[in-house]
């Protein structure tokens, strides 16, 4: 019973989790390279790749917005794309898991301005 949830609740969240993640990228550091929120959701539930096609665009992103804060990018953008196509849930937890670093350091450098 647990699985058969899984496997109904797991493709819904990861369309959620996409429009989520765009959402929250655009209102940090808007970037026309990535998609829009509503997009983003659509091209998952749509295109078999879609979810491999903006887990890398997510991962180039976030990486060169850390590029920029001297920080560490964490996992490649070719691991990223690996997990994504083998488990997309681990490459979506690799991205969110960037994303945070990211407003971490964002929010560290504007409390060292304030």
């Amino acid at each position: 019973v647990v699985v058969a949830l899984l496997a109904f609740f797991i493709p819904f969240y990861i369309i959620y989790w996409f429009f989520r993640i765009h959402r929250e990228i655009q209102f940090v550091a808007p970037s026309p390279r990535l998609m829009t929120a509503c997009g983003a959701g659509w091209l998952s539930a749509i295109m078999p790749f879609g979810t491999a096609i903006l887990c890398l665009t997510l991962s180039d992103e976030i990486r060169a917005l850390l590029a920029n804060k001297n920080e560490d990018g964490g996992i490649r953008t070719g691991w990223t794309l690996f997990w994504a196509l083998l488990l997309p849930p681990v490459g979506a937890a690799i991205i969110q898991a960037k994303m945070n670093r990211f407003i971490t350091a964002n929010t560290a450098d504007t409390a060292d301005r304030g």
